[in-house]
């Protein structure tokens, strides 16, 4: 069998520089309580990891970030705010009330929430294009109230628009350049003052390039936390282009029959999974296959 593994893997430069210091902070606040606000990053075996250090994570996704911070009974506890982004009203909450406040969000993602909010003060209208709920399409819309979500062409054709505004669509930086692009189609019919700003973040690009170009490929395997928008989007490519495509989170997801006859397997990673899990479930597949 043929085993294609698509580059890069492992951690982007966002993934990495959290997990970084948030070991540091760790190390640097050894006797005090260490509360994680959400998941660092959309990965079960860093989170496991993380809490058997003593970090205690909250992650309950039926409350907001805001309630979340208002749990802590401890003012004296240290707080991390995960990389995806944060409401701006938790994030002055938490920098009020603690001392010890770390926002470790994602530089693109900072980046994107200055841009929005530069574009919002020079009078456009933004439309973003993220998952609904997802922690940084919440991060983005706390900016201000005439922020749009949308998460296809359809929700497109649901909006009211004046023709007399200027319109800035903007996308979470781990959206898919094909369907930011079918976002724009359907917003360009409806409205011809538009500004796009291609806002997926270059790791999020390159691995997304990677499954656009694939060929003769009989199976893929995304890497990934079935909770990571990144991996879910590298999926979502790959079934459009017919690929049969799984979601391996654990090496023990991959069984001998679902690699029975398979001629050419591709191996993909996440953004948030470290390159050490990804050589693992590699050998653990290549292993499978001479058994």
């Amino acid at each position: 069998m043929k085993i294609t593994i698509l580059q890069p893997y492992g951690w982007c430069e966002g993934v990495a520089t959290a997990v970084t210091k948030l070991k540091q902070i760790i190390n640097q606040h050894k006797n005090k309580k260490i509360y994680l606000i959400g998941w660092l990053v959309h990965n079960e075996h860093l989170i496991n990891d993380l809490t058997k250090h003593g970090v205690i994570a909250l992650n309950d996704t039926k409350k907001s970030r805001l309630s979340l911070l208002k749990s802590i009974k401890d003012d004296d506890a240290v707080v991390v705010l995960s990389a995806h982004g944060t409401p701006m009203e938790a994030i002055k909450y938490g920098a009020n009330r603690f001392e010890h406040f770390y926002d470790l969000t994602c530089k693109y993602v900072q980046s994107n929430m200055t841009l929005v909010t530069k574009l919002i003060k020079q009078g456009d209208y933004v439309i973003y294009c993220g998952k609904k709920n997802h922690p940084e399409s919440n991060a983005i819309l706390s900016i201000d109230k005439s922020i749009v979500l949308v998460e296809s062409p359809i929700d497109i054709w649901k909006l009211r628009l004046d023709n007399n505004k200027r319109y800035a669509l903007m996308n979470q930086t781990t959206i898919s350049k094909s369907v930011a692009t079918e976002v724009l189609s359907a917003l360009s019919i409806r409205t011809h003052t538009i500004n796009y700003i291609n806002s997926t973040c270059r790791a999020a690009s390159q691995r997304h390039n990677n499954i656009l170009n694939l060929k003769n490929v009989d199976l893929l395997l995304v890497i990934g936390d079935k909770h990571s928008n990144n991996a879910n989007q590298l999926v979502d490519l790959a079934q459009k282009k017919n690929i049969d495509t799984k979601i391996i989170q654990f090496k023990t997801d991959v069984t001998k029959q679902m690699l029975k006859g398979i001629k050419h397997l591709a191996i993909a990673s996440a953004t948030s999974v470290s390159s050490e899990e990804v050589k693992k479930i590699i050998n653990y597949v290549k292993t499978t296959t001479i058994k």
